[in-house]
């Protein structure tokens, strides 16, 4: 017969779920669902692709209060947040003492060469000609006649009276006898400063590529006229063939305009003069300059 007096009571469970009220279980359950949300925002902005920045538990200087370029400022007597430099200042590193690398000028005239800064090679002409193709063939035209694609809608918007009021300045053709004149530094200074119709390109072409771009001008002008003393002898000989070759097979002229009895000397004043014999007047060089001389 067995003693139930010596006989262990059962062992309840470590939490009695049958006495637990159902409340608490729901809050409990709800209560550890949402602790998991701060883990899931920290895994998100650590492993996804935002638009907007991360948030910075402890922003130090990521953001400040600041005034933003262009905003009204009612701290200053105009009102402008961005101020201009005080007079008499230049930042470090643009004193640019040097007039004839800077300017293009020497003493009160345009320089006649280039600076020493600038070397003559094949690889800066070919630098002159790709900014020129950016910069200045839509006016002045591939091979600087004055015919580029501006030109021509310019000319004839200015023809059909469709201008609205504005003006508009046919460019010179760099092969006009005026233009093969003008010394580099005169290029250099219309580059810098513009002239008549023709902005300031000081901002968006750097004085180096300034200086090529005139190198490339000048090459321009001596693929379309040079003297035949300028070529070396050894190739001199077969231009001058090609030359009188061309002249042989172009045709004619239909009737030459003369003086009535004379002896057939061309009068008109259309025959080809040298560069140094034709110089501008006054006024057409002081429209030339535009004011920038």
């Amino acid at each position: 017969m067995t003693d139930n007096k010596h006989q262990k009571p059962p062992a309840e469970p470590f939490i009695n779920w049958s006495r637990v009220p159902r409340n608490y279980v729901w809050a409990a359950i709800i209560l550890a669902s949402f602790s998991m949300v701060p883990l899931s925002i920290v895994y998100a902005h650590r492993n996804l692709n935002w638009r907007q920045p991360r948030p910075s538990v402890i922003p130090d200087m990521d953001n400040q209060y600041r005034w933003n370029p262009q905003q009204y400022n009612p701290d200053f007597a105009d009102g402008r947040v961005m101020r201009n430099w005080p007079d008499g200042t230049v930042p470090v590193g643009m004193l640019n003492e040097d007039d004839h690398y800077h300017r293009g000028i020497i003493g009160d005239k345009f320089a006649t060469d280039f600076p020493d800064q600038i070397m003559i090679s094949e690889d800066l002409i070919e630098r002159g000609q790709d900014r020129y193709n950016i910069y200045c063939a839509v006016c002045h035209g591939e091979s600087g006649y004055g015919d580029g694609l501006v030109e021509k809608r310019a000319s004839a918007l200015m023809l059909s009276g469709k201008h609205r009021g504005m003006s508009w300045v046919t460019p010179l053709s760099y092969h006009s006898d005026e233009l093969r004149q003008r010394p580099v530094g005169h290029i250099f200074n219309t580059i810098t400063n513009g002239i008549r119709t023709m902005p300031s390109y000081r901002s968006q072409i750097p004085v180096q590529d300034r200086w090529a771009i005139v190198a490339y001008v000048r090459t321009l002008q001596l693929s379309q006229w040079t003297e035949v003393t300028s070529v070396d002898e050894e190739y001199r000989d077969g231009l001058i063939k090609q030359i009188e070759a061309g002249r042989a097979a172009a045709p004619a002229p239909a009737e030459t305009q003369t003086e009535p009895g004379g002896d057939g000397t061309d009068t008109t004043g259309n025959g080809d003069a040298a560069a140094a014999d034709v110089q501008p007047d006054e006024a057409t060089q002081t429209e030339a300059d535009g004011g920038n001389a």
